[in-house]
Parts: C-alpha cells; sequence; structure tokens
C-alpha cells in the first residue's frame, strides 16, 4: 500500500472502521506520494463523531480520575477522539507535504499507524465499559491548532512538541489513578500509550532541531514558531509536570525549566498587569511640580526594580504581568514549586506581543501619564478597562486632597498650611513634633521635620 493511500482512508473515510484499519502485510512504500493536499475544514468522519457547528464541546476531564463509570466513560471518550485526531493530522501532514524528506515520512506513517492503534485500544475499553464512541460532543481543537501547519516543522511543533508533549503529562497521571482505582486493565493502555508518547516527541524532535534557525535554543525556536492561541503552556499538564518523560524523550535540561514555569491562558481572557511606583513623579511633572526634564531620581528607579515583582502575587494564573525584566529562571521555580501560580510574563519591550489578543482590565499600579502613555497601544484590546489618566484626576494623589477629605470624614491629623501663619496654627494644634510635606510628595523626598 502506497503511503498516500493509506493516509486518504484515515483522514477522509466516514466510517470508523475504514479509518482505523491497518496497512495490509507487506509495508508501505511511497512511490507515488501525489500532489499536495490543500486546506481541509474538518477530516471525514462519522456522524456522530463530526465536530459540532454549534460550539458543543465535550467538558475536559477532571484531574482526580474516575469517580464512577459515567467519569470513567467521559474520560476514555476524550482520549478516544484525542487519538483519532492526532491519526487524522498526522495524515493530512502526509498529504500537505509530499516533498518532504522520505525519511520524515516513514516515520510520520509509523506513528499515524500506532495513533490508530490506541484508538482501538480506547475504543475497545470503551464497549467493555458500556460506552458508545460518539455519544458525547467531541473537540476539535487539535485540529484547528495544528490543521492550518504551512511546513512539516509546524507539524512537529505543534503536534508532536505540544500536544504529544502534553501527554507525557496526562497519560502517566491517569495511568496511576486508574490504577489507583481499581482499573488495571484502563491503566495498561495508559501505560502504554506514554511509553509512545516518549517515541512521539522524540521523533518530533529530532526533525525540529534539524528544521530550526542554528542560532536558536531549542526552546526560543519552540516559542517562535508556535503562533496564539498556542503556547508552550499547550505542551504541559500544568501542576502534573513530568520532567523524567521530558528527559527520555530527549529534551534538555534548559528547555524543561523554562517550560516548567511557563504561563499563558488557555481560555480566560487575562488582565494585564503593570508596576509603575514612579506614578507620583509623573504626575508632579505634569502639574508642573518639577523638572520636566529631570530623570526619575535613582531611588525611584531602585524601588521599581526591587518590587517589580510584586504584581506577580497580585495577578491571578491566566493574567499577564508586564516586567522591564524577567526573574531569574530559579526564582521562577522557587514560586512555583511552593504553590505561587505563576502568570504569563512579558517583558516591556516585547509589549507588542501582545498586540492583536483580546484583553480583559489593564491594571497598572496607578493611572498615571507614564502609565497612560505606555498602555495606549493595548486600550482597543482591552474589553474591562473604563478609565486610564485623566489630567484632572491629578488631586487626587495630592496629600492635601487626603488630609481634607480626612478632615471631613472625622479621622486623621493632616493640616493643610499655605503661609507661615497657618503653619503655626497648625504647629499649635498638634502639640508636638510634626513632618512637613509637599503635596506630591515621592518617597519621602523633601520631608522636613518640625517639632520640640
Amino acid at each position: 500500500m502506497e503511503i498516500r493511500e493509506l493516509a486518504e482512508r484515515v483522514l477522509l473515510a466516514d466510517d470508523l472502521g475504514e479509518k482505523l484499519a491497518p496497512p495490509p502485510a507487506g509495508g508501505l512504500t511511497d512511490r507515488r506520494p501525489g500532489k499536495a493536499m490543500g486546506t481541509l475544514e474538518r477530516p471525514g468522519r462519522p456522524e456522530g463523531l463530526r465536530f459540532s457547528r454549534s460550539g458543543e464541546r465535550s467538558p475536559l476531564p477532571s484531574l482526580r480520575g474516575p469517580a464512577d463509570d459515567a467519569e470513567r466513560g467521559q474520560l476514555l471518550h476524550f482520549f478516544a477522539n484525542h487519538e483519532l485526531l492526532a491519526a487524522e493530522l498526522m495524515a493530512l501532514v502526509l498529504l500537505r507535504f509530499p516533498e518532504a524528506p522520505l525519511e520524515f515520512r516513514r516515520g510520520v506513517a509509523k506513528t499515524l499507524q500506532e495513533e490508530q492503534m490506541h484508538t482501538r485500544l480506547y475504543l475497545r475499553r470503551l464497549e467493555e465499559c458500556g460506552v458508545a464512541f460518539g455519544s458525547q460532543p467531541v473537540n476539535g481543537f487539535f485540529w484547528k491548532a495544528v490543521s492550518s501547519m504551512e511546513t512539516p516543522a509546524d507539524y512537529v511543533s505543534r503536534l508532536c512538541l505540544t500536544f504529544e508533549q502534553a501527554n507525557l503529562d496526562y497519560s502517566r497521571h491517569f495511568a496511576r489513578l486508574f490504577k489507583e482505582a481499581g482499573d488495571e486493565r484502563t491503566a495498561k493502555i495508559l501505560d502504554r500509550i506514554y511509553r509512545d508518547e516518549i517515541s512521539h516527541v522524540s521523533y518530533g524532535l529530532e526533525w525540529f532541531r534539524r528544521w530550526k534557525a542554528p542560532e536558536d535554543s531549542d526552546w526560543s525556536g519552540f516559542r517562535r514558531r508556535l503562533i496564539f492561541p498556542l503556547s508552550p503552556s499547550r505542551a504541559k499538564g500544568g501542576q502534573l509536570f513530568n520532567r523524567e518523560g521530558r528527559r527520555l524523550a530527549g529534551l534538555d535540561e534548559d528547555f524543561i525549566n523554562q517550560l516548567e514555569v511557563y504561563t499563558q491562558s488557555k481560555g480566560r481572557t487575562p488582565n494585564v498587569f503593570y508596576f509603575n511606583p514612579q506614578a507620583e513623579w509623573e504626575i508632579l511633572r505634569a502639574v508642573g511640580g518639577g523638572d520636566a526634564a529631570a530623570a526619575m531620581p535613582g531611588s525611584m528607579r531602585s524601588l521599581s526594580e526591587d518590587l517589580s515583582a510584586l504584581t506577580l502575587y497580585l495577578a491571578r494564573q491566566d493574567d499577564v504581568v508586564l516586567m522591564k525584566h524577567r526573574p531569574s529562571l530559579e526564582f521562577l521555580q522557587k514560586l512555583g514549586r511552593a504553590g505561587v501560580p505563576l502568570p504569563e510574563i512579558v517583558e516591556c519591550s516585547a509589549k507588542e506581543d501582545l498586540e492583536g489578543r483580546k484583553l480583559g482590565q489593564l491594571r497598572p499600579w496607578a493611572w498615571s501619564p507614564d502609565s497612560n502613555a505606555f498602555l495606549a497601544s493595548l486600550v482597543a484590546q482591552a474589553s474591562l478597562t473604563e478609565s486610564g489618566w485623566r489630567p484632572e484626576w491629578h488631586e487626587l494623589h495630592s496629600k492635601e486632597f487626603s488630609t481634607r477629605l480626612g478632615a471631613e470624614g472625622g479621622f486623621g491629623r493632616g493640616h493643610v498650611c499655605h503661609d507661615e501663619r497657618e503653619l503655626r496654627d497648625a504647629l499649635e494644634a498638634i502639640g508636638g513634633a510634626a513632618v512637613l510635606k509637599e503635596p506630591y510628595g515621592l518617597a519621602g523626598r523633601g520631608l522636613r521635620f518640625l517639632g520640640e
């Protein structure tokens, strides 16, 4: 049988038995790879397994494992669809790129047959559990994310190094859970698939390294190859992170370490956090209280650097934090291993990477002229940002405003003084030591201590 004939059958057949039938004895040849296939909206499938046009999709399986027969069936159905999708996408790559190296095509065809076998194993187990394949909505996200590939390098980056790499976490995790639940038969299937996934990731990594730019590390080349909504976050199972499986697949330690701490939202619209403790300095200059050409004081620059990690604790895991410099890998690993959910970190110099993405709130430390200017290019993408900086708001940052507000509310001991007489009256009312502050102070600069 020709590789093209097998690929057409797996990709286009509407009959499940035909899609999953192994090639006849005698092996595969590739003497007639044919012309390149164009884009394909969806693979051929029987009625119950077609992607829903209404957007209905099966829920993601719970990581706690099978609580009962219904959840066991849901998990097996979910896994079976993913294995079928992998086989269909491998068939697509064989038809899209007939001029790819013969060695590559033979490897894809071999892996395709393993994905067929994985699907058959799940279907047999589904039948034993009394669940019909097609009884639940199926998720076509894998297809949408991978089928638009333009080169074989896209294929190995998106399928082998992303979705199959993530299964290094999920297959091992669920094998353990099924075993703990007493379902040895399903656990053995997942153990088999886990071992195969190691070889699939290894195969993809081999070709990825051949095709990536020589100056790129594995990690930088991988990140560069993925296009939103795909990101390295899709290449792992969150807290299920399996370092051992990745080492066995041949991934280097830098790649594994970088992936461990990498985060990007997989669905929820992220809020964007930005730390700008120099806000009062910018407001002071805006109201004419400072030299517009003067540089920010060194103390404020140091504060910005030292405390910039605060936003990591304020943001949720799916949020974005803009930072001047990305924290060290070791620092992020310590946070992650301590249970701190890490948000997506984008360096300020790469802010344009967010352009075109749907965003929630823009949340600087304070709205001020500098944060308004810095975040301006993202405002149109932010669905929940109702305000930025407005010049008339400058007095909200003034100590004169807060002192009067405190007096009206019956709290606080501050006094607003405009001349020497008002100052003397205030000191007499206080009856002790006092601190004289400017309306727009900055990190304790310009304080004068008055007292006994």
